[in-house]
């Protein structure tokens, strides 16, 4: 009954929020604070918590470095990258390309990535979520495949008509609000009924084996310090302010590491208690647990945040993927002439057809470890490209194109064929790292060998083309130097704050 009260509650306040038909699909003028809290609703679900979970019992508490590997690095987009999109008067941030580089290569990525990235890589990100509701579904309603898709099915096509970005952020902030408050209950909770004690050793939260971390920052670099580009940037170019931008980057990375830390400090306490079935579903472990040990208006609170945190970033995402095929597809190169109605119920389909697309990703994966993985590999190596195209004139369209296109092709090349290799298993056993890392480091160095030969085989962009980049950017002498030494500040900050907590709940709690 408490359940079915709730969600009705939840539903009424959604139908409250998206009330409003709003006919500019991809543009807002909010503030940062809620610019901040969007961003953390979007790109934080409970998937997460599900990944983690799985991890976790695989490999303690040491294995979610994994995650956490660019901790150090989470200054970067703030303070470098944040003010600098603001600058730019764009949609979206695929009319980067058009600006940054010249003549039929920019042409040729910019159809590229929005079509890869709105076709492929968005509906990977979105199937994070359908995996994980379907996951909980199977644990907690056990409702039928059927019944629940026919319910996904209606929700989703709803709010995907009502999909705009001034919208989504209002109903961000409300989901971001549960999912925040129910963890911070759920979390303290658990720590005033713990009355075990395990006498901890700090030390076991970071890895034995040394190799671990070479490939930790490997990981970092070559897969997660892009330059905050997607729905991010999205955010970023509305505020129209540098100070604004970095402000809400910044609060985004502070909550962000706040909902790692309380998802980290459930895991921790639930470690040395009689755990609970998992029946045979490891990344299911941390529900069942707040299931078992919490009150039930707190679980149904719980439940209710995940069904928040889905819901805003399959909206996020939705319309970041809309905004890609709309803006830089149809209206650039096809109908260029879309009127405003036109250019809406455009965008409408183009969100139906990522949902879609998501759903048919979803048949061919029924884990999250394995799906992240995958999406890690055909990253690795793209990363560095992201960030040095701002700086180094040298690159041009092709370092990009080829970058994006050869870590998809390393990565199938490595899972189909290389993988059975003597040299890779023998490597393996040899550094002592599971699959994953070897592979990583394989589809890193070809990658980037690959995209640095392009890059010096062909020819650099015309001044014209730098000089108007360098004059939208508006960059201040020393900027570079200024920026970076201010976001590895921030970034030791944080992973002082971040050791710390993890501390607290090893030892204290």
């Amino acid at each position: 009954m408490a359940l079915v009260l709730c969600f009705t509650i939840y539903f009424l306040i959604v139908i409250f929020l998206y009330r409003r038909k709003e006919q500019d699909l991809f543009s807002s003028n909010s503030n940062w604070v809620i610019n901040a809290v969007s961003l953390f609703a979007v790109n934080t679900s409970f998937y997460n918590a599900l990944l983690y979970s799985g991890v976790f019992i695989e490999n303690g508490i040491q294995g979610l470095w994994l995650f956490w590997s660019f901790i150090l690095f989470t200054g970067l987009v703030p303070f470098v990258f944040a003010p600098l999109w603001s600058r730019l008067q764009f949609i979206t941030d695929n009319q980067f390309i058009l600006l940054r580089f010249s003549g039929f290569s920019a042409k040729v990525l910019h159809v590229f990535r929005a079509a890869y990235l709105g076709m492929i890589i968005i509906p990977i990100l979105i199937s994070f979520q359908l995996i994980m509701i379907l996951k909980i579904n199977d644990a907690v309603f056990q409702m039928k495949q059927s019944w629940l898709l026919v319910i996904l099915v209606a929700l989703l096509l709803l709010l995907t008509w009502k999909n705009s970005l001034k919208s989504n952020l209002k109903f961000d902030v409300f989901n971001a609000s549960i999912v925040l408050i129910g963890l911070m209950i759920s979390a303290i909770y658990l720590a005033c009924q713990t009355d075990h004690q395990l006498n901890r050793d700090f030390s076991s939260a970071f890895p034995e084996n040394g190799a671990i971390y070479f490939f930790l920052v490997l990981q970092c670099i070559s897969v997660s310090l892009f330059d905050g580009g997607g729905t991010e940037s999205q955010r970023f170019i509305h505020l129209k302010s540098p100070q604004n931008a970095w402000k809400a980057a910044a609060l985004y990375v502070f909550l962000s590491g706040l909902f790692s830390l309380l998802i980290a400090g459930i895991l921790i306490m639930s470690d040395g208690l009689d755990q609970p079935s998992i029946e045979g579903d490891q990344e299911l472990y941390i529900l069942y647990y707040l299931r078992s040990e919490t009150p039930e208006w707190l679980f149904v609170l719980i439940l209710a945040g995940i069904l928040g945190s889905f819901l805003s970033t399959f909206q996020g995402f939705l319309n970041w993927g809309g905004g890609l095929i709309t803006k830089d597809l149809l209206q650039t190169y096809v109908l260029t002439d879309l009127s405003s109605k036109k250019e809406f119920f455009s965008g409408k389909i183009a969100m139906l057809l990522i949902a879609l697309i998501s759903a048919l990703v979803t048949l061919y994966y029924d884990d999250l470890y394995s799906l992240i993985t995958f999406f890690f590999s055909i990253s690795a190596g793209v990363a560095p490209v992201f960030i040095l195209r701002w700086f180094w004139y040298r690159m041009n369209a092709w370092s990009q194109l080829s970058a994006m296109l050869s870590s998809g092709f390393y990565t199938v090349l490595y899972s189909w064929i290389l993988n059975k290799l003597y040299f890779f298993d023998h490597l393996k056993s040899a550094l002592s790292v599971n699959e994953y890392f070897i592979q990583l480091l394989f589809v890193t160095i070809c990658t980037t060998i690959t995209w640095l030969a392009v890059t010096f085989l062909t020819r650099a962009d015309s001044d014209e083309t730098i000089n108007t980049f360098k004059h939208a950017l508006r960059l201040q002498s020393g900027y570079l130097k200024a920026t970076i030494f201010k976001s590895l500040i921030f970034g030791m900050v944080m992973l002082f704050l971040f050791c710390l907590g993890l501390y607290f709940w090893m030892v204290v709690v």
